[in-house]
C-alpha cells in the first residue's frame, strides 16, 4: 500500500487493484469486491492550506456507486445503488468540472480539476 499523501497527485489514474489505493485512503476495498475503480486528485494548487475539493476514489461495483473522498475533506462516503440513478450530469469550464450523480432522495456533486 502506498503511503503518499494523494494531495501530490497531478493526474487521475485507473485502479487496478488495492495496492494502487493511495496510503491516506483507509476503507477502500479490496479488487476483488468491485468492476472498476478510478483516482482522481484534489486541488493541489494551494498546498499551505486546505484543497478547495478533496482527492477523491470512485469505484463501481456490480450493482453500487461509491465515491470515497479524502479523510481530511470530513465529507464522508457517497454510496448509491446503480439501479436507483435517475441521473448523471456533467458540466466543465476551462479550469473545472463537476460530475453530480442524482437519486430520489439527494444527489451527490463532486468537483474535478479538468487538467486531471
Amino acid at each position: 500500500m502506498l503511503s503518499t499523501d494523494s494531495r501530490q497527485y497531478r493526474f487521475a489514474y485507473e485502479i487496478c487493484s488495492r495496492s494502487d489505493v493511495p496510503g491516506d485512503f483507509p476503507g477502500v476495498p479490496s479488487e476483488d469486491e468491485w468492476l472498476a475503480a478510478l483516482f482522481m486528485p484534489g486541488d493541489t494548487d494551494a498546498f499551505w492550506q486546505p484543497p478547495e475539493y478533496s482527492p477523491r476514489i470512485y469505484l463501481l461495483k456490480r450493482d453500487r456507486l461509491l465515491v470515497y473522498s479524502h479523510p481530511a475533506s470530513h465529507e464522508g462516503l457517497f454510496e448509491t445503488p446503480l439501479n436507483a440513478l435517475i441521473a448523471v450530469e456533467l458540466q466543465k469550464s476551462l479550469l473545472y468540472g463537476v460530475v453530480q450523480f442524482h437519486v430520489a432522495t439527494a444527489s451527490g456533486k463532486f468537483r474535478y480539476c479538468t487538467v486531471h
